[in-house]
C-alpha cells in the first residue's frame, strides 16, 4: 500500500514554503474546508487510507482546527506528525493543542539550532527559549540590546532598518502590536521619502487611511488564489511583502519579495511584476508584528521591546535574523514621577481622640490572605512567590 502524505500549515505563505519539499499542501482553512465565519462548509479533502498530515507551525494551529485534523486522519486510518516550537507564540484564538499534546505524548527536539552564524548565538537562543534569565546578559555583552525612552528606541529602530535598506539587506522590523508597528512604518516612509527612495507623490490610499506611493513597501492581508504573484502556479498569499514598481488606473503594479540570498543576505525579488488590483486593505510593509514574523529567517531581526510582552514574544522576535538580532528596548526614565502607575494605598482615616480605628487600607489588607499577597503573576503565566512575605516564616 503506498502511503500518501500531506503537508498542512496554519498560513497560506507557510504552506507555500513547505510545498517545495512536500507536494500535496494546504493550509488549515483549505484542508479543512472553512469558509469566512463557517467552519468546514466545504468539507475536510478527501483523504485515503494511511495518509500520513504532516503538519508544520503546529503552534500556530487553533486547538479546534488542531483537534479535526487528528480526527480526519483517525476517521481514515491515518497518522499525524506535528513539528514547531512550543516555546513560541500560541495561535492567536484557542491556542495551546500543541503544548498539550507534547505533554501528554512526549517529543523529539531538535537541540542544534542551524539558523545563526554566530555559536554563541545558537546556544543563547536556546537559552532564551526555555527562560534563562541570565541569557539578557549575554544579548547585551554582545552589542544586541540597546535601552532609552520610547520614542529614542522607536527612532533608533526606524533608523536601523533605514540603514539596512540603504545596503539591501533582507531585515524584519518586529513589534508586539499593530499600533506600534504602524507607527514604525510611518516614520521609515517618512525617511525614506526624504532620502529620495520613495516618491512623495502621487499616493493611494491603503488600510487604514495611510498612504503609498512608488518605491513603497506594502504587505498583503489576505490570500487570493486568482493573481499569480510572479511566479508561474504561486498565488498572492496573506503576508506577501510586494514592492510597488507604478501606479496604474487598474491598480499597483508590483514584485513580491523572495527569500534572501543565501550567501550575501540582499533581498531579492520576482523577476516579473505583476497587477495587485484589489490593494485597498494591503497595508505598509516596513514593519510586522511577532505572530506575523514567526516563520520567518532574514538577514537582520530588529524588534521593539516595549516590557509588557511576554517570553514567547521576546523569543521569536530575537531569532529570525541568521546574522544578526538587535533589540531596542524601552525603558522608563527615573526622572519621571511614577513611571508606571500602580494602585495605591487609600490615605489614613482621620478618628477623633480615643476613637482607634485602622487605616482603610489596612483595613482592606486585613481581609486578604497573606498567600495571595505573597504572589505575582506575569503575562507568560511564570509565578514569583515571595517566601516570608507579610511576617509569615
Amino acid at each position: 500500500m503506498v502511503c500518501l502524505a500531506i503537508g498542512i500549515t496554519p498560513s497560506q505563505s507557510a504552506r507555500n514554503t513547505l510545498a517545495a519539499g512536500v507536494a500535496e499542501s494546504y493550509n488549515t482553512a483549505q484542508f479543512l474546508g472553512h469558509l469566512p465565519a463557517q467552519r468546514g462548509a466545504r468539507g475536510p479533502v478527501r483523504t485515503g487510507p494511511g495518509t500520513l498530515l504532516a503538519v508544520d507551525e503546529t503552534s500556530m494551529i487553533s486547538a479546534p482546527d488542531l483537534a479535526d485534523l487528528i480526527s480526519q486522519a483517525q476517521a481514515c486510518d491515518g497518522k499525524v506528525i506535528i513539528a514547531g516550537d512550543t516555546g513560541q507564540l500560541q495561535a492567536i484564538q484557542n491556542g495551546g493543542g500543541m503544548s498539550l499534546l507534547t505533554d501528554v505524548l512526549g517529543y523529539a527536539r531538535l537541540a542544534e539550532p542551524v539558523r545563526f552564524r554566530a555559536a554563541w548565538e545558537q546556544a543563547a537562543s536556546l537559552r532564551l527559549r526555555d527562560g534563562d534569565p541570565a541569557v539578557p546578559g549575554e544579548y547585551d555583552q554582545h552589542g544586541r540590546i540597546h535601552g532609552g525612552d520610547p520614542e529614542q528606541m522607536l527612532d533608533a529602530a526606524a533608523a536601523a532598518y533605514v540603514a539596512n535598506t540603504l545596503d539591501g539587506k533582507d531585515t524584519l522590523l518586529m513589534a508586539a502590536d499593530h499600533a506600534l508597528r504602524r507607527e514604525l512604518s510611518r516614520r521609515i516612509r517618512d525617511d525614506l521619502i526624504h532620502l529620495g527612495l520613495v516618491d512623495a507623490g502621487p499616493t493611494v490610499t491603503i488600510a487604514d487611511g495611510a498612504k503609498a506611493s512608488i518605491g513603497d513597501l506594502v504587505v498583503c492581508t489576505r490570500n487570493d488564489h486568482t493573481i499569480e504573484a510572479g511566479e508561474p502556479g504561486r498565488t498572492l498569499a496573506n503576508g506577501d511583502l510586494l514592492r510597488i514598481e507604478a501606479i496604474t488606473a487598474d491598480g499597483l503594479i508590483v514584485r513580491r519579495a523572495l527569500d534572501a540570498d543565501p550567501r550575501t543576505g540582499l533581498r531579492r525579488w520576482t523577476d516579473r511584476h505583476f497587477l495587485y488590483g484589489d490593494y485597498n486593505d494591503c497595508e505598509l510593509g516596513y514593519a510586522v508584528t511577532d505572530h506575523a514574523a514567526q516563520s520567518r529567517t532574514v538577514h537582520t531581526g530588529l524588534a521593539v521591546i516595549t516590557g509588557t510582552e511576554d517570553r514567547q514574544h521576546a523569543y521569536v522576535a530575537l531569532t529570525r535574523g541568521t546574522d544578526t538580532n538587535m533589540a531596542y528596548v524601552f525603558t522608563l526614565s527615573p526622572k519621571r514621577a511614577d513611571p508606571a502607575p500602580v494602585p495605591r494605598p487609600a490615605p489614613r482615616s482621620i478618628a477623633p481622640p480615643g476613637n482607634v480605628q485602622l487605616p482603610l487600607s489596612e483595613r482592606r489588607m486585613s481581609r486578604i490572605s497573606p498567600a495571595s499577597l505573597a504572589t505575582a503573576t506575569f503575562t507568560d503565566g511564570t509565578m514569583l512567590v515571595a517566601s516570608g512575605a507579610l511576617g509569615s516564616s
